[in-house]
């Protein structure tokens, strides 16, 4: 059973299943954009033996488990037949209360990072059963709100992956997103130590890539030449003009159009390739199913629910999607480090995103 979750109005039967700290969690922050859902077993009585509560972005392929309360294995089941009816590749479960280990029942207690067998409400984690199909995703590195819990959460795929998994770091800055994800980039290559990936390497990127405030391609490109010289750097931009300035006066547009023209002017110098053409989305699936890395810009209105340019970095495939990575979640909506940690994004809807300004643009820095 499916059905809608009202923060405002908990079923009797889920207040008897879950524990005071999971309904706490529940409850606590409106989720309603990530459109709550809570997916139930039930005897043949009708009454409720389960309950899981599942969320997600929009336009994404994924479903996210926040906690599962009863006896788990069927509901973990449900949630992924639901799953599979709604075409995800890919199902996350946050690690609070339980963990795909042994055990049948979910407990109460706090996040610990650890798993435990199933059991009364002890205060420590519980686990989900040997046949779930779940594995722990790498730990996060410390870094921005929301990837400091939970400390282990799980991942299971519906389609096939062509992914190499790499630590999650949250952007400190509201604006460092590109920044973020050319680091990450360097990370996943073995080009960056993750004990050097902190907020001091994020401004330093940030600084030598910023247009004031955020980071266009060419000048994203350019400093990932600058850092990495050894790696072959492509920077795709289908027009010539200066981009991401129209929420500028005529004076700030001034300045910042110049600093972009003299990014390109760099670029020259520098020998990276700027091609004045839209990178489509098919060439991004193909270049990163082959491990090309792939910083794109997106409008973020989609996933955050805010119509500024931001950046993601693409890093590998699932069946029809593109396998993301976005540096920045919202903790004061329910999200954690869990949902901007390989983000499967259809390539449709991963293609309507990737347009800023009111010409649509689209920008892309390739890596390799």
């Amino acid at each position: 059973m499916i059905t809608p979750f009202d923060r405002s109005a908990v079923p009797a039967d889920l207040v008897r299943l879950a524990p005071p700290d999971v309904l706490r969690r529940w409850t606590g922050p409106d989720r309603g954009y990530h459109d709550p859902r809570l997916v139930v077993t039930v005897d043949a009585d009708g009454t409720w033996t389960g309950a899981a509560l599942v969320t997600a972005r929009p336009r994404t392929a994924y479903l996210k488990i926040v906690d599962v309360v009863g006896v788990v294995p069927p509901v973990c089941d449900e949630v992924v037949a639901y799953a599979r009816r709604s075409g995800m590749v890919q199902i996350k479960w946050e690690g609070w209360t339980a963990g795909p280990a042994t055990g049948s029942t979910a407990t109460a207690g706090p996040a610990t990072g650890s798993t435990a067998t199933a059991g009364p409400a002890t205060g420590s984690t519980a686990t989900a059963g040997p046949a779930t199909g779940f594995t722990a995703m790498l730990p996060p590195l410390p870094s921005g709100p929301g990837s400091a819990e939970p400390g282990v959460s799980y991942v299971r795929w519906l389609a096939e992956p062509s992914v190499r998994e790499s630590r999650y770091y949250r952007q400190t800055l509201d604006f460092s997103c590109g920044a973020v994800t050319a680091l990450t980039a360097a990370m996943r290559a073995g080009d960056l130590d993750a004990a050097a990936f902190g907020p001091d390497a994020e401004v330093d990127f940030w600084r030598a890539a910023t247009n004031f405030m955020a980071c266009e391609p060419v000048g994203l490109g350019v400093a990932v030449r600058r850092a990495r010289p050894h790696v072959p750097v492509h920077i795709d931009l289908d027009t010539d003009q200066p981009v991401m300035l129209g929420h500028l006066t005529e004076r700030d547009q001034q300045w910042r159009a110049r600093l972009q023209r003299r990014s390109r002017d760099e670029a020259a110098e520098a020998g990276v390739p700027v091609e004045s053409r839209r990178l489509p989305i098919d060439e991004v699936t193909r270049l990163t199913r082959a491990g090309t890395d792939v910083l794109l810009l997106i409008t973020a209105d989609a996933l955050h629910g805010v119509a500024v340019p931001h950046w993601l970095l693409c890093h590998g495939t699932a069946g029809d999607t593109v396998v993301t990575e976005d540096p920045f979640v919202t903790p004061g909506i329910g999200e954690s480090w869990v949902d901007g940690h390989l983000l499967p994004i259809a390539a449709a809807d991963l293609d309507a995103m990737a347009a800023i300004d009111e010409g649509g643009h689209r920008g892309a820095v390739r890596l390799g």
